[in-house]
């Protein structure tokens, strides 16, 4: 089924179903991220500044906290270029989806900063622990 073929109404419900679910997973991972690198990067610090914690127990750390930065950082990109298509075809089959955000477009995506913009930053704080 192409993009330009007429959707049934189930068509256009399971679409926006669809949508809503990737949307809430984007966010739902973004938290978890948050979290869980903010617990990482604390314990990280901890370990550097008040124990006497073996250096390769730490750079491993590091390491893995940058490595699983990259594999978010990926995943909500992926995620990002999903609802980009998504809502491309909800604009051809959903009008009210359509004139809501030709309405109320913003200049910068706030999805394009949470996908593009977080995991870079942790990134920079993990390669500078890194160098501590």
């Amino acid at each position: 089924m192409t993009s330009k073929e007429e959707f049934s109404s189930e068509q256009i419900e399971h679409l926006w179903t669809y949508r809503n679910h990737v949307d809430q997973e984007f966010f739902t991972r973004l938290n978890f991220f948050l979290v869980f690198e903010s617990i990482l990067i604390g314990a990280t610090i901890n370990l550097v500044t008040k124990t006497s914690a073996p250096t390769l127990v730490i750079r491993i750390i590091e390491i893995a906290g940058l490595v699983i930065t990259a594999v978010f950082w990926y995943a909500q990109v992926r995620s990002k270029y999903v609802l980009d298509k998504l809502a491309e075809l909800c604009d051809i089959h959903i009008p009210e989806y359509r004139q809501f955000r030709a309405r109320n477009r913003w200049p910068i995506s706030s999805m394009k900063l949470l996908a593009w913009g977080i995991p870079p930053v942790i990134a920079i704080i993990w390669i500078c622990t890194l160098f501590i």
